[in-house]
């Protein structure tokens, strides 16, 4: 089964980060895209093969450091609750 999930952040540090013209406040953004295998019982195998996110403090300084980060990740998934029937 396919599947795509995005997230936001707001990141607060005590001293500047990836610069010292930066800002105490930054930002994140990550989404996902990949496939969710079904494994069996209540475990699923997740495959994401499209990540992607960036750091930074939105351009609410002078100077606007950032990082992007391109990866692939692998999850087990374990489903909690009442098992349901097959349909």
């Amino acid at each position: 089964m396919p599947y795509f999930d995005t997230k936001a952040s707001v990141l607060a540090f005590t001293q500047k980060v990836l610069s010292t013209e930066s800002t105490y406040e930054n930002w994140s953004f990550h989404s996902t895209g990949g496939v969710k295998l079904k494994l069996g019982g209540r475990y699923d195998l997740r495959l994401g093969m499209l990540s992607e996110m960036h750091f930074s403090n939105g351009n609410i300084a002078p100077s606007n450091p950032g990082a992007d980060f391109m990866n692939v990740n692998v999850g087990i998934v374990y489903h909690l609750g009442e098992r349901r029937q097959a349909r």
